[in-house]
């Protein structure tokens, strides 16, 4: 039952990351661009959304989260699987904007970095693919070379032989 309560409570996590994300993109790009009121109504119904499904997210987790106190989770769990505050729900958009002045001083809730360990160690895909990459990028260098050394081969015999 612990196990499915945990279960539960990382992809409650997991969706509340999304929303979150996708209401820091959508206050950018529709909510602030947004010209006429048809599109600022338009723009904060879909805000209203991505609140009630991170509403929705957040009560799950929530009650994953008491139930987890109540079947007696361990320390360890209970340390990795902190409570849920009102101010865990509002993000700061700085934190996603590249060249933010002031996003170095915005803090993101606890969750946004709760197993990067686990995640880039799971990501085995990624390090095959950047060593592919890498591969090709190696191979296309020599390749370019050679096309070189062929060219200043018949190059050096065409001066040669006149």
């Amino acid at each position: 039952e612990l196990q499915l309560q945990i279960g539960q409570a990382n992809n409650a996590l997991h969706g509340l990351c999304l929303a979150l994300a996708n209401k820091a993109v959508v206050f950018r790009g529709v909510v602030w661009k947004a010209t006429s009121y048809s599109m600022r109504m338009h723009a904060w119904q879909m805000v209203n959304s991505i609140d009630s499904s991170m509403k929705q997210e957040a009560v799950i987790y929530r009650r994953c989260w008491e139930a987890m106190i109540a079947l007696g989770a361990d320390p360890g769990t209970l340390t990795w699987f902190q409570e849920l505050l009102k101010s865990h729900m509002t993000i700061d958009t700085a934190a996603f904007t590249q060249n933010a002045h002031d996003h170095c001083t915005s803090n993101l809730p606890w969750f946004w970095s709760i197993d990067i360990p686990r995640d880039t160690r799971s990501k085995s895909w990624l390090t095959k693919s950047k060593a592919v990459k890498d591969q090709w990028e190696e191979e296309e260098a020599l390749l370019c070379t050679e096309f070189q050394w062929a060219i200043n081969f018949f190059k050096y015999h065409a001066r040669k032989w006149r």
